[in-house]
This record gives C-alpha cells, structure tokens and sequence, in this order.
C-alpha cells in the first residue's frame, strides 16, 4: 500500500478511537468528578501519542535500525494506552488519592519518554 493510503487508516483509526473514547465518557453516569476528567484527559494523551506515532512511522522509510525504532516505540506507546486505560477503568480506587493517581500517571510518561528515547538511541547504533 502507498504510504497515503496507509496515513490516511491510521489517521482514520485514530479519530475514530478518540471519538468513540469521548463518546463513552459522555455518554456515562452524569456527575463527573475531577478524577473522571483527569482520567479522560490521561486517556486522550495516551491515544494522541500512540497514533501520532503511528502516523510518523508510516510516513517514514523504513531500514533495519528504523524497523527496529519503529516496531519499539509503537509497543511502548500501545502498552502505555493499554495501561491508562486500565488505570482509567479503576480510577475510583483512587478517588481519595487523586495525587497518587496523578503521580502514578506522570511517571508513566515519564516511563514512556525514557523508553522511547532509549530504543531510538540503540536504533542509531544498528548497521543498515
């Protein structure tokens, strides 16, 4: 497929999810708590990361150490949604600890950034 047609599902896929996760958290109980709105946006930062990523890999070329950038980054940045949405999904655990909720978040991406720049470093020391 041509790198156009490939933009434009991940640009597709990724409108769609942060649609559908916008329509769930409007669409849920009616009071919503800092928390609920924390969580929302956590989510949405984690959704925005992932297809961003994914829509500057497809639009780059590809050679043996950017397979390995890309196919790292892409895993690191699915796990972190993976995970935000399941803190997301007990937020009320925290409803007495909201800063640990925000600590827990913030290291995270943190956890994320370090990751990332790690594998992007190992990918540039990777022969072509």
């Amino acid at each position: 497929m041509s790198k156009n047609i490939n933009f434009l599902f991940s640009l597709l896929i990724g409108l769609i999810t942060v649609s559908v996760t916008l329509i769930l958290f409007f669409l849920g109980h009616g009071d919503k708590s800092t928390l609920d709105w924390a969580s929302l946006v956590f989510i949405l930062i984690a959704e925005l990361a992932l297809f961003l990523g994914i829509i500057i890999f497809t639009l780059q070329p590809s050679s043996s150490g950017q397979t390995i950038m890309r196919t790292g980054i892409i895993s690191v940045l699915f796990m972190y949604w993976l995970f935000t949405l399941v803190i997301g999904l007990f937020r009320n655990v925290f409803i007495d600890y909201t800063n640990i909720f925000y600590m827990i978040n913030s290291a995270v991406i943190g956890l994320v950034a370090i990751t990332s720049a790690l594998i992007y470093r190992v990918s540039l020391s990777t022969k072509d």
